[in-house]
């Protein structure tokens, strides 16, 4: 196996960060990232129970004992197109609302034609990452007297995931998170 080289990333993004009309706090950025010796998830590159072996160069065996033998790659070159938004807008000097979105692509991976690549399977292209996600959430401060509340609620779009001996599906998902705080009589402490 080629020995590991470092990941280089040439990324190009264009955004706005700043505030509209005095309530409204923007976020928001494209970018195109493009990689360079791109590292791969964990590959299993021998695995003695679907017949496989690791060797050292002179032709003796790695292992004494039968274990599956993992390892990262480097893929090649792999192109990345993505976007994020996130807003944090003032309902009042108290309540605010804020989320954000993310879209992420792989829009391509090219694997080199020699090498150690070569012979590896579709884990070691592996992206092992949504292409969307989103969070919305509310924050109360001092709605309620020497009190903070909020919830957010966050959603992540299924996935395929590979990475050694671990492959499959991740589902969709959604998570509520919900908080409150209570400011005691005390000089800094809260429950």
């Amino acid at each position: 196996i080629d020995p590991i080289r470092p990941e280089i990333n040439n990324t190009w993004e264009l955004g706005y960060k700043g505030i509209v009309g005095q309530r409204l706090y923007v976020d928001a950025v494209v970018f195109k990232s493009r990689y360079e010796a791109f590292l791969s998830p964990l590959y299993v590159f021998a695995n003695p129970f679907a017949g496989t072996t690791a060797f050292y160069p002179d032709g003796s065996p790695i292992f004494t004992s039968p274990q599956v033998a993992l390892t990262y790659l480097n893929v090649g070159e792999a192109r990345v197109t993505g976007a994020d938004l996130g807003l944090r807008y003032y309902l009042t000097d108290r309540i605010v609302a804020s989320g954000n979105a993310s879209y992420l692509v792989l829009d391509e991976i090219k694997r080199p034609t020699t090498g150690s690549l070569v012979t590896a399977g579709t884990e070691a292209t592996a992206f092992n990452s949504p292409t969307t996600k989103w969070n919305a959430g509310l924050d109360l401060l001092d709605v309620i007297p020497r009190s903070t509340a909020g919830f957010s609620m966050r959603y992540v779009h299924r996935y395929l995931f590979r990475s050694g001996v671990n492959h499959g599906t991740v589902p969709s998902f959604t998570t509520l998170d919900m908080n409150y705080s209570w400011r005691t009589p005390w000089e800094g402490v809260r429950l």
